[in-house]
């Protein structure tokens, strides 16, 4: 089983799921050079799907958090902007790094 914090608890999630939250970048850069779309959402239940930002910032896991970012990882999408999930669940080095990279603290 694995637990993504509040989001559930799965039996299995997608590898790049297991990939972005333990910071695994060589395997998020293949995934990237093989026409992976950062900003596209990743279901890992019957009723659930997230993007890979909001999948790091739940996580904490800032190695995947700055690759995104660096990467094109939109910031500001209106479901869950990312300056909201890392008050929620970041410390403030991780809020100060997506603020400073153009997250909206109005959002």
């Amino acid at each position: 089983m694995i637990q993504l914090k509040d989001l559930g608890t799965f039996e299995s999630v997608p590898h790049i799921v297991t990939d972005i939250v333990t910071g695994n970048i060589s395997a998020l850069e293949n995934a990237l050079a093989n026409g992976w779309n950062i900003n596209q959402p990743i279901e890992i239940g019957e009723y659930s799907e997230h993007t890979p930002l909001e999948l790091a910032l739940v996580m904490c896991c800032l190695p995947s958090i700055q690759w995104l970012v660096e990467n094109g990882a939109e910031l500001n999408d209106e479901e869950n902007p990312s300056f909201l999930l890392a008050v929620r669940y970041c410390n403030k080095e991780i809020i100060d790094y997506v603020v400073a990279h153009g997250a909206n603290v109005h959002a």
